[in-house]
Formats: C-alpha cells, structure tokens, sequence
C-alpha cells in the first residue's frame, strides 16, 4: 500500500535530502527528516522569501540537497485578513513575482538553468464571503490556556495542547 508523505520524503529515501523552508519541517515523517529545515516565519517579509530562495539555491548548488522547497504565506495570510480583492494580496503577489525574477536571474547567474525544475503550487484559492457571522469563537469550547501554539486562521486551526492535556476533560469546555 502506497504511504503519503510531504515531498521532502522521498528525496530522503534516495541517496539525497530535501532542503525545507516551512511550517513541520522539523517533525519526523516515516523516519525522515529534511536535511536543513529553516525556521518557519509565518507572515514572511520580502526579505525572508529572497533569503530562502538564496540558501535553497547554495544548497542545491553544492550539491547537498537534490531537492528545495519553499513556503511562501505572505498572499494566503494578506487574503485571510483581508480579502482576495484586497490591496494587501495585490502588493504581497507583487512581492512574490519580484522574488520569482530574482529566482530566475539568479538561476541564470549561477548557471543553474539545465539543472533545475520550478513548480509552482497553492494550497487553495479564495473567494470573498461575508464571514463575520459564520466566526466560531474557540475560547467558549476550549480552554486556550491549556494550549502551547495555535497556528492559521480561518476554516482549519491547528492547536497544540500542552503535554496530556489533551485526554484530559478540562481541556474541552461543556
């Protein structure tokens, strides 16, 4: 049977490693991990993203890697906040595009254009929705101060309760 795992994974398995820039990448998957994970930022500067692209471009250079990825959330957050139409997303997709002509001169630059493949993905799209009444307030049906992190906003939260609080009935508020 087939097993699903972040695409950092099968590089591993290979003899070469993934290099990672995102959210979870210093969490162990079927018993890999990527060789270089950099800290996550969550709403990532201009300056973020172009050093990423930087490292992830040494890295695959020297050969250390045979494989980079790099998470980009400045459109996602700037949507979420603010909506798809929004002068926010329009300046973060300027940013991005910025940084995706720096990618490819410095592809150019370190005469790397036979070697590499760019993809490109999204993790959703967005649409504008009227989602003030449709909000769900997580303090009234948990207790936060029970709780390490919480991650996004929106539709799909991600918690970390502290350690066991989880199992136990006061973590969940009737």
């Amino acid at each position: 049977m087939p097993r699903i795992a972040p695409p950092f994974v099968a590089p591993a398995l290979q003899p070469q490693y993934g290099f990672l820039t995102s959210t979870g990448c210093e969490i162990e998957i079927l018993g890999v991990r990527p060789s270089f994970c950099e800290e996550y930022v969550y709403n990532p500067s201009e300056k973020n993203l172009t050093d990423s692209i930087e490292n992830a471009l040494s890295v695959l250079r020297s050969g250390q890697a045979g494989m980079a990825a790099i998470y980009y959330e400045k459109i996602d957050v700037e949507g979420h906040h603010f909506g798809p139409d929004s002068h926010q997303v329009r300046t973060a997709v300027r940013q991005l595009d910025l940084a995706m002509q720096m990618l490819n001169s410095k592809i150019k630059e370190k005469n790397m254009v036979k070697q590499l493949n760019i993809m490109l993905f999204s993790d959703h799209g967005m649409t504008n929705i009227q989602w003030m009444e449709k909000v769900i307030e997580l303090d009234k049906y948990i207790n936060m101060s029970d709780t390490v992190k919480m991650m996004d906003r929106g539709p799909v939260v991600s918690l970390w309760p502290k350690d066991n609080k989880y199992q136990e009935d006061s973590f969940f508020r009737p």
